[in-house]
């Protein structure tokens, strides 16, 4: 049995009940929640889990072996660093760091004896693990163009529905400009170009659109609140072209606040051989379509996703089981066999900060004219 200690409620409820509901060598024995309302309804979900005054309480704590961190984005380098120092295995919310600085104390940081892995769940849906196996078999030929992007309508997230105070969401909105949520879209493409090939980022330049929903948003919901144009960093939409060092171009995209159909994977993959597109919202079906017989399937014939389905059976059947809850059973999953195989996951601690430093580096882009910014080499 591996001892895991929670920080943040919302997020660890998930991960309680899927780690209760399957077999695992987790077991959730403590949680830290601040906010006095969470806390109560989360002890209430799991009265055998104890609460905790202090985060440090399971950062420090000489009976805790792993920790699950889903604290606010500003708080996860911190208090990574901290289960570092104190000997714990790690699996730490999305980005694991803000700024490249943090990324290179971080490896300083990191020891072979314990897992830091970064908790990327959409590296395992359904959909992106097809798309691995493909792209490992060439079924795509030489890939040319990639395009990756997260859209969704959060707006509502970024205010108290009551005071209408920014929460910590809306904090990042109004101080980050860039690409601020990154790793949705470039971890599950990173992942899929480098199950055939090594591939590395060289370059990225970012262009914004002007910030307007947030604001009028914010008018509308709570016109008692004084709200000036221009009043959020972050823009409506983010463009990202990202350069690989073999000349594949990536767009990269993210929209959190537009009003429209939520697309949280939105891909097109364009390769010599044929192409992938998602569908242009979520449950819409994705297609691909190949120039050459593959898999057994005809050539020239527009294939659904599910096809190509190289799940086993038992993670058939875990897929039914959980719905949308797969991608994080995954996670969870592999983290826990990184600890008792003494190995590297497969999302690297390396690999988790190169996604997260795409939020330094768009906005270092941005604030130089949309210049392009060279990847910085850990």
């Amino acid at each position: 049995m591996i001892k895991l200690g929670l920080i943040g409620a919302n997020r660890s409820s998930l991960v309680v009940e899927i780690l209760k509901s399957k077999s695992f060598a987790l077991h959730a024995t403590s949680f830290f929640e601040p906010i006095l309302e969470k806390r109560l309804k989360f002890a209430q979900r799991h009265p055998d889990i104890v609460p905790v005054a202090t985060e440090d309480e399971i950062l420090y704590s000489n009976d805790i072996e792993a920790v699950y961190i889903a604290s606010p984005i500003e708080q996860h380098y911190t208090q990574t660093m901290k289960a570092l120092r104190s000997g714990k295995h790690v699996l730490c919310e999305v980005p694991i760091i803000l700024t490249l600085d943090q990324g290179i104390a971080l490896l300083e940081q990191k020891s072979p004896k314990n897992v830091c892995m970064m908790a990327e769940n959409f590296c395992f849906t359904p959909t992106v693990l097809a798309l691995e196996k493909l792209i490992s078999d060439g079924c795509f030929g030489e890939i040319t163009f990639i395009r990756t992007g997260y859209f969704h309508d959060c707006k509502n997230l970024a205010f108290d529905n009551n005071s209408g105070a920014l929460t910590w969401r809306g904090q990042l909105r109004k101080d980050l400009s860039g690409n601020d949520y990154p790793t949705h879209s470039i971890g599950p493409v990173y992942k899929m170009l480098n199950t055939k090939d090594n591939i590395s980022f060289d370059t990225i330049t970012t262009f914004m659109t002007k910030e307007s929903a947030m604001s009028a948003y914010a008018r509308e919901r709570y016109p008692s609140i004084e709200v000036q144009d221009q009043q959020f960093e972050r823009a409506d939409l983010s463009l990202s072209l990202i350069r690989t060092t073999n000349n594949i171009l990536i767009e990269l995209l993210l929209d959190t606040v537009s009003n429209r159909p939520d697309s949280l994977i939105d891909l097109y993959i364009q390769g010599t051989n044929g192409c992938f597109m998602s569908g242009r919202f979520d449950n819409e079906q994705p297609l691909l379509y190949f120039n050459k017989i593959t898999n057994g399937f005809p050539a020239k014939v527009v294939h659904p996703i599910d096809t190509f389905d190289f799940l086993s059976s038992r993670d058939q059947e875990l897929r039914k089981s959980l719905g949308r809850l797969f991608p994080l059973y995954k996670t969870l999953e592999e983290f826990q066999n990184a600890i008792i195989d003494g190995r590297e996951p497969l999302i690297t601690t390396e690999q988790s900060i190169l996604w997260s430093s795409i939020i330094e580096l768009s906005k270092k882009s941005v604030y130089s004219g949309s210049q392009p910014v060279k990847f910085f080499k850990y």
